[in-house]
């Protein structure tokens, strides 16, 4: 890669961090306003939209046309965004900023496990013990006392549920391997997600009256605008220009992120656990891609970690897989 990919790959990770990073700040920032089910309805909607808009008026708008694309869209809207966006966003009203970015951390450790059980991946013995470090990390942060595992956090447990609905979302997208762009099926997906979780919010009774204040308009301007339609497309740039492992280092930036932007937005502070937590779920990550990481970065070779990692989504949730996917998303 060239000096000048290379200062675009490096602006591309830090904005991919630091947009998904405050986008969890953001989400907080305009439940003080909004419903939370609503909240997401308008991100991913809203999103979606942007997404489609932009995609079109460049002239690369995919439409779903074969079973693949149909499936891909259909595993994407209800898993990576319906389900992930509004537990997400529900749990967000009691959990930190860096609690629940910490846990979205999680995602390139738990996502494996999924694809054993669902593409019938192998583990091996290093993966499956990383699986199993990475796993006790999210314990730790879910349930920081082990002996009150009855007493969790529902906010945490919402949140717990946003990523293994995402791993799981990532997954069988892979399995249903559409051949349309990522950009233009993650905004198809965050349309029919939306739109459920929509539906979801009118099933539970929130009310769409909403009583603006500026720094909740602000909020939600940011994370639909910024935080959804801008950071995706960068993301997957990212991801076709140095790789999946390499691009999802950016979930193990992002709690760093969200903790900073939670102690500035709201003077959050994080706990010990939290902390511990995210360093064990590093752990466990580099245990178990520590030779793709290895090749990646010994190699200097975007292409060391072709086809290699996690498979994880972005960080945060809601968009198309990790793994095998170049900057127009295409199937390697």
């Amino acid at each position: 890669m060239s000096l000048g990919g290379r200062r675009r790959a490096l602006v591309a990770f830090a904005g991919t961090a630091l947009t998904f990073g405050t986008a969890f700040a953001g989400i907080k920032a305009g439940l003080a306003a909004v419903p939370p089910a609503l909240f997401a309805g308008v991100r991913f909607v809203g999103g979606g939209l942007l997404l489609l808009g932009v995609w079109g008026a460049l002239g690369r708008l995919d439409r779903p046309r074969g079973r693949g694309d149909w499936w891909g869209v259909l595993a994407a809207g209800a898993f990576l965004v319906w389900l992930n966006g509004v537990t997400l966003f529900v749990g967000q009203r009691t959990v930190t900023s860096a609690a629940a970015a910490t846990l979205f951390a999680a995602l390139p450790v738990l996502t494996p496990l999924f694809a054993r059980v669902v593409l019938g991946e192998r583990l091996g013995a290093r993966r499956t013990a990383g699986l199993a470090v990475g796993f006790a990390g999210t314990l730790v942060v879910v349930a920081p006392d082990p002996g009150a595992l009855a007493s969790v956090s529902p906010g945490r447990a919402l949140v717990g549920v946003a990523v293994v609905s995402a791993a799981l979302g990532g997954v069988l997208l892979r399995r249903a391997a559409p051949a349309m762009d990522s950009v233009s099926l993650t905004g198809w997906a965050m349309l029919l997600g939306g739109c459920g979780a929509l539906a979801t919010s009118r099933a539970l009774g929130e009310s769409w009256t909403v009583t603006w204040t500026p720094g909740a308009a602000v909020a939600v301007g940011y994370v639909v605008a910024v935080a959804t339609a801008v950071s995706f497309p960068t993301y997957f740039w990212l991801i076709g220009t140095v790789g999946p492992t390499r691009a999802n280092l950016t979930s193990y930036v992002v709690p760093l992120v969200a903790a900073v932007a939670g102690a500035v937005a709201f003077g959050e502070t994080v706990a010990p656990t939290t902390a511990a937590g995210f360093l064990v779920i590093a752990v466990g990550f580099l245990v178990m891609e520590w030779e793709t990481v290895r090749e990646a970065f010994g190699r200097g070779d975007p292409s060391a970690d072709e086809g290699a990692g996690s498979g994880a989504p972005p960080p945060g949730g809601g968009g198309a897989p990790a793994d095998g996917v170049d900057d127009v998303g295409r199937e390697r």
